[in-house]
């Protein structure tokens, strides 16, 4: 074979372009790969060809002498493209001049007007040196070359000038182009015959790729078996190395004058260590860049598979935590999803944050994300970028404190939906690309579910949202008191609620645009006073609930004396001076105590507010069942009738209306004003026994005495018929629920008895009418006047037959138990007639 003098150097060189580019060909594919692996085999072209051409292999000199030059030329058009794809930058134009300058120089290249064909010739050393005539057009050459620095240059000051001097990988680039450039012009100068082009071209090629692997844009997949990787990896070390063996062996011959054969010995010694230490470097750089994704991939599947199926922000935000926590070893993951103000840390149901803070929307830790196309950044090069100097001071200590390491960004087409803060791995470890690349993919796994999820969950709470006050609706209000009652059975739970008083009125008097401005701030007061320990609602038009879990009617009534003492202080405020002071009502029900279904809940509660309205307004009142333990239920049932007429009673005012109405029903049936009278009666005494207050009593008496009052509108020969009613006579008599109703609602501040008159000839079993309601749809009270009116029905003599006795009563209604009438309520009233509590009524038959 042909001495060709340092040829070493140049199989070095091969040698470290095809580990490079076998490495490289397995590893994920970006623009920035692709650049330079392209660049890669232009590097191989020039280095392999100049060997090919030095030792003479066929097809010839000439043949590899353009092969080499070639490529040589088109290693610096390379280079500027992967420069410019490594910093983002399109840079059409100098792309365009400098790829047809390249064309040019090649093409003068292959027809020789730059270099003629080198020549051969003996060096002194007994090697075979080649030698290269430059003609004129090198000049053209040259200036190109210049125009080529110039545009690199250009770049650099405006990567720097745009990203920072420390932006990553950038130094390493800088430094490889000025080893390349160094080395070819040390190799043109006259005499040299060392290959300085070849190792600037080994510095070079490494360089760059530090430049990637600091910046994160690669990792390597094992496409082929480890074993193959490695044997390859040795046998191409063994062979460039091969060639240093004569060299070691006549240093060590000239330096330590031992003999041929001990010098040998001490080579392959040294080249056995040197293999061994290969094989050693190649299992390290297979274990740590080459990535085994089949974990990855079934972890990364399981994800997808739970996220997809959740509309629950909270279960995918958690299911996300947890799979990067399984596969890469980091302290702490905190989430930050878009809310108004920017992006707030998610506390989920398991408080997946360790701490609440939030980032603006506007912060260089969004903007980063917004100029560019980038899934994730590390901290470390971010405090790089020019950027990172408008970051808050608070911001820094918040990330120092929580040991950012890098962020990644949850993105919902265009715009930043969120963001996911990784701390230091434990041990201080570096973040590997692969491991970078797995968080990445769960993030963007991510980001599709929290996309449909949020949308789900934002058309679900529109529909539950009232949109004037931003507090819950009434559906939802309904939905969630039977929700929250059955979870706090066995707790409490109470429901307050905000009647704004003379509402009506000062919508007359300012106009509904400041009607709706109270209404939000009477919203924002109760939510800022109640915060987390409950939910408010807007119930109606001016009346607002609260569900308070855990609180008893104490601490519920010391919230109620806060509400109002907030809207005192926004009374007093000076843009409202000369106005109309507002005040609220409210009314107070705890459960178990005060309730015990989620509809009594709410009946209670309403009662509460009607009589805090009642007793003067601006007052809060509670619901209690029982007033007055000891009295006994005749007793009870006078004491109530003694309040609703007493004039400092809130029921005072409706008596005499109610008197009035009786009266004239008196003066067109007697039998029916009595009737109302024994019902109502009965009805209360009912109520006393259930253990209902005293509000409730007097509800339900004045319901009953108003219960029949349609019955006015009856024509008298249906009223006062001796034999049954015809199916259409019976049509007409049940008109008078609904007549009763049109009557009652015309009436000032008697809306209240109006759930009781209508569902009194409501059934059980929902066979009744007007509404058909079953069980417990229909009120308490208005089953408890359901069993009085058909008592004293039966037990009274009517036009077309005989009352019966009490005994045979009570039968009926054991008989119509569970089917005309509520069961429990049944058995109460059953037993009180037996014990002879209703006749002891019977006297009781004025109206004070």
């Amino acid at each position: 074979m042909t001495y060709v003098p340092y040829l070493y150097v140049n199989l070095t060189a091969l040698c470290s372009f095809a580990l490079l580019l076998l490495a490289f060909l397995a590893s994920k594919k970006t623009s920035e790969v692709r650049a330079f692996i392209v660049m890669l085999l232009a590097c191989i072209l020039w280095v392999g060809g100049s060997i090919l051409m030095r030792l003479q292999v066929v097809p010839g000199i000439h043949f590899w002498f353009h092969v080499s030059i070639v490529a040589l030329f088109t290693i610096p058009a390379l280079a500027y493209e992967f420069i410019c794809n490594f910093a983002k930058l399109k840079k059409p134009y100098s792309r365009a001049v400098i790829t047809v300058g390249t064309v040019m120089i090649d093409l003068l290249t292959i027809f020789d007007f730059v270099l003629s064909e080198p020549v051969g010739a003996v060096h002194a050393d007994g090697g075979i040196v080649f030698t290269y005539d430059m003609k004129w057009p090198i000049i053209v050459v040259a200036i190109l070359a210049l125009i080529y620095l110039l545009y690199m240059v250009k770049v650099f000051v405006e990567i720097i000038h745009k990203k920072g001097k420390y932006y990553p990988g950038i130094r390493f680039i800088i430094i490889s182009c000025a080893v390349m450039i160094f080395g070819n012009m040390i190799q043109i100068l006259p005499g040299n015959i060392f290959p300085f082009d070849a190792l600037a071209g080994i510095f070079f090629a490494v360089f760059l790729m530090l430049a990637l692997y600091q910046k994160h844009m690669f990792h390597l997949s094992l496409l082929i078996s480890r074993s193959f990787v490695i044997f390859g990896g040795l046998l191409i070390c063994a062979i460039g190395t091969s060639f240093f063996v004569t060299i070691f062996r006549n240093l060590l011959m000239s330096l330590f004058k031992i003999s041929s054969n001990g010098a040998i010995d001490i080579v392959i010694l040294l080249f056995a260590l040197l293999l061994d230490f290969i094989y050693h470097l190649l299992n390290r750089v297979v274990d740590n860049l080459f990535s085994h994704t089949s974990d990855h991939s079934r972890v990364l599947q399981r994800f997808s598979d739970s996220a997809s199926q959740s509309l629950s922000t909270s279960v995918i935000v958690e299911k996300l935590v947890e799979t990067i926590k399984s596969e890469v070893p980091v302290e702490e993951v905190n989430v930050c999803l878009a809310s108004r103000e920017g992006y707030q840390s998610f506390n989920g149901k398991h408080k997946l944050s360790t701490r609440l803070f939030s980032v603006l929307a506007d912060s260089a830790y969004v903007k980063y994300f917004e100029n560019t196309n980038s899934s994730y950044y590390m901290m470390s090069d971010f405090r790089t970028d020019p950027l990172y100097r408008s970051v808050w001071k608070n911001e820094k200590i918040l990330e120092k404190q929580m040991s950012v390491a890098c962020v990644f960004a949850i993105r919902s087409k265009n715009e930043i939906s969120g963001l996911v803060l990784l701390s230091e791995k434990q041990r201080n470890h570096r973040y590997t690309y692969l491991e970078l690349d797995y968080i990445a993919t769960a993030v963007s796994i991510a980001s599709i579910a929290l996309k449909n999820a949020i949308l789900y969950e934002k058309m679900y709470r529109e529909a539950r949202i009232d949109s004037l006050t931003d507090t819950y609706n009434y559906r939802y209000f309904a939905e969630q008191t039977n929700v929250q009652f059955d979870e706090y059975q066995k707790d409490s739970l109470a429901l307050l609620f905000v009647d704004i008083d003379d509402f009506r009125l000062y919508n007359q008097i300012y106009g509904t645009l400041e009607g709706d401005h109270i209404l939000k701030t009477v919203a924002d007061i109760m939510k800022q006073c109640i915060g987390e320990s409950g939910s408010v609602y807007r119930y109606s038009g001016k009346i607002f609930a609260a569900l308070l879990p855990h609180y008893d009617g104490k601490r519920t009534e010391k919230l109620a004396k806060t509400i109002r003492l907030q809207l005192s202080e926004f009374n007093a405020k000076p843009e409202r001076k000369g106005m109309q002071d507002l005040s609220v009502s409210c009314g107070i029900c705890v459960s178990p105590y005060g309730a015990s279904s989620a509809k009594e809940l709410i009946e209670h509660a309403d009662l509460a507010v009607f009589n805090a309205k009642n007793f003067g307004k601006d007052q809060i009142n509670q619901f209690r069942n029982t007033d007055e333990a000891n009295f006994s239920v005749s007793d009870r049932v006078a004491h109530v009738m003694e309040k609703i007429d007493a004039k400092s009673s809130p029921f005072g005012e409706n008596m005499a209306t109610i008197h009035a109405l009786t009266a004239a029903i008196d003066a067109k049936d007697h039998y029916t004003f009595q009737h109302s009278k024994d019902v109502a009666i009965y009805a209360a005494a009912l109520a006393v026994k259930i253990g209902f207050n005293d509000e409730q009593i007097a509800m339900i008496y004045e319901g009953g005495l108003l219960h029949d009052i349609g019955k006015i509108s009856m024509p008298e020969m249906i009223l006062s018929k001796t034999s049954a009613l015809t199916a259409s006579e019976y049509e007409i008599m049940k008109s008078h629920v609904n007549n009763s109703i049109d009557i009652i609602r015309h009436l000032p501040d008697m809306e209240y008895v109006v759930p009781i008159v209508i569902g009194h000839h409501e059934r059980w079993d929902g066979r009744g009418y007007p509404r058909g309601l079953k069980g417990e749809e229909n009120s308490l009270p208005a089953r408890c006047l359901s069993l009085a009116d058909t008592y004293d029905a039966l037990t009274s003599d009517r036009p077309y037959r005989k009352g019966i006795s009490c005994e045979k009563a009570a039968s009926v209604i054991e008989a119509e138990s569970g089917k005309q009438f509520d069961p429990e309520l049944s058995a109460v009233f059953v037993k009180m007639i037996r014990s002879g509590e209703l006749t002891s009524l019977r006297s009781m038959q004025e109206i004070n």
